[in-house]
């Protein structure tokens, strides 16, 4: 039996090439890892050109300016000419583990599976295994997948025609996936966690499988959401929105974040977080904003932050929308709230402007076709016509969200569908994640505390890190289940943002 291990380094950063473990980078820890697999004849490792790849042969670095998915597979195609298996892992991942492995890949052979690979774990601490003669197929079935490899590609093209291969499972006896964590030093928050787990005693996937079970706390890293207030009006006072009740004239006032202090804003974000998502619709309606092309544009002055806009579709000057497409743009989605196809129950829901922001839908969708999304709120005033509004845009667009209704810790009417919390309630999500900042730099401890009674700090005066280590004392609290009074009444800890 001949096979060849393949590192997948395409979009590796600086993080995997510090040290993490007794000297060793996880690039390197990953590369001598691949070389102790079972029946390992070759090292392989894929990387764009500019990439430095100091830990191996330069005669088995695979270099290209530009991957995609199926361009990734055609290559380990070739790459896998007269060997039997592929061990596929990434190139940033120090905990990877050789036991299991080598419990894989001998039940690869022993049941003659063409595709092996493990199932709730932790991202970041297993392989795939590929049986050679199945590659062409894949590159058949990746024919339009153009996108850059993500760390589940292989599975996404196979997933395409999943019964026509013979695949063996490794299911982890406990599920893992419900943290969502990527043991990976693929970002400066992923790093944080890899270094508070060795610090623990963490060296392989099963001790820091034990330690995430035993001390969840370590997950709260580095904030991965910033959702900031830039305008407090709105044009509609929509009836499930608590800011019509708790935020002032809202239709009339138009108090907003200087375009100056947003941007001193998104460089300490960015130093800070690095990779964060940045919404600028908390409490306001962003296209009110005296400068909301140069607000929207400036996040892209900052590489490696992205963008979400929700609107409403209401207020958008004319020419904006074509200022902002035309100008510099980093990642940006886009979430139009219309709720309703019947004008009446829009107007019962959010008041009048239904046709402008059907109108403004339509442009960002022509505009933004990838990605604009068409959002309603599941309330059961709409239930029985939500499946026509869903059928209309499905007709425009793949990107539908049909958002769960929030009473805001019961202090709107209950007016949810169905019950859709967990059985067993964890820590949540917005604790563990997200940073709120409004319109004076005011951080409070979450978006649910409309009456500001528990405020961290100011964004403005204040470095990021200290705001946010003042949340860690709520979540050890959550973590034993003792919830601070707000928490009590919330629905929205399971619920995940960008």
């Amino acid at each position: 039996m001949k096979n060849v291990a393949v590192i997948n380094a395409i979009e590796i950063c600086g993080y995997a090439h510090r040290p993490i473990i007794n000297g060793e980078s996880s690039l390197e820890r990953a590369i001598n890892f691949a070389r102790s697999l079972p029946d390992v004849d070759s090292v392989q490792i894929l990387c764009k050109k500019t990439d430095v790849i100091q830990s191996c042969d330069s005669t088995h670095v695979v270099a290209e300016g530009n991957w995609s998915i199926k361009s990734m597979l055609s290559r380990i195609t070739h790459i896998s000419r007269g060997f039997d298996n592929v061990f596929y892992l990434f190139g940033d991942t120090p905990f990877l583990d050789i036991r299991m492995a080598t419990s894989m890949y001998e039940k690869h052979r022993k049941y003659y599976a063409q595709y092996s690979f493990a199932d709730g774990y932790p991202i970041g601490v297993s392989i795939e295994i590929l049986k050679s003669d199945i590659l062409p197929i894949l590159v058949q079935l990746a024919d339009e997948e153009d996108a850059q490899p993500a760390r589940d590609s292989l599975f996404t093209v196979i997933q395409k025609d999943i019964n026509a291969f013979d695949i063996e499972t490794d299911i982890a006896s406990r599920d893992q996936r419900l943290l969502r964590v990527t043991l990976a030093a693929d970002s400066r928050r992923n790093f944080a966690i890899l270094k508070r787990l060795i610090d623990s005693g963490g060296k392989d996937a099963p001790s820091v499988i034990r330690i995430l079970d035993d001390q969840p706390f370590l997950l709260r890293s580095i904030p991965a959401y910033f959702y900031i207030q830039i305008v407090d009006g709105c044009p509609q006072a929509c009836s499930y929105c608590p800011w019509a009740i708790v935020g002032g004239d809202i239709l009339n006032q138009r108090n907003e974040m200087p375009v100056e202090a947003f941007e001193k804003l998104l460089e300490k974000v960015s130093d800070y977080a690095e990779d964060a998502t940045i919404g600028v619709s908390l409490w306001g309606e962003p296209s009110l904003h005296s400068a909301a092309a140069r607000i929207i544009q400036s996040v892209a002055e900052f590489p490696s932050l992205s963008l979400v806009v929700e609107t409403s579709g209401i207020g958008w000057q004319e020419g904006v929308l074509d200022q902002i497409s035309q100008g510099p743009l980093g990642p940006v989605q886009w979430i139009v709230s219309i709720d309703a196809l019947d004008q009446g129950l829009y107007k019962a829901y959010r008041g009048n402007g239904y046709a402008e922001a059907c109108d403004t839908a339509l442009k960002l969708l022509d505009r933004f076709p990838l990605d604009t999304h068409i959002q309603a709120v599941r309330m059961v005033q709409g239930e029985p016509k939500l499946e026509a509004f869903y059928r209309h845009w499905k007709e425009k667009t793949e990107n539908i969200i049909i958002q769960k209704y929030n009473h805001f810790c019961k202090f709107l009417p209950e007016r949810k569908v169905t019950d859709l919390s967990p059985l067993s309630r964890f820590p949540c999500w917005h604790l563990k994640r997200d940073f709120h900042i409004l319109l004076d730099g005011t951080v409070p401890a979450c978006r649910e505390d409309l009456k500001k009674q528990h405020i961290w700090g100011n964004a403005f005066a204040e470095p990021l890190d200290e705001i946010w280590d003042r949340g860690r004392d709520w979540y050890r609290q959550h973590i034993a289940k003792d919830f601070p009074e707000i928490c009590r009444e919330c629905d929205e800890y399971y619920t995940y943002n960008f």
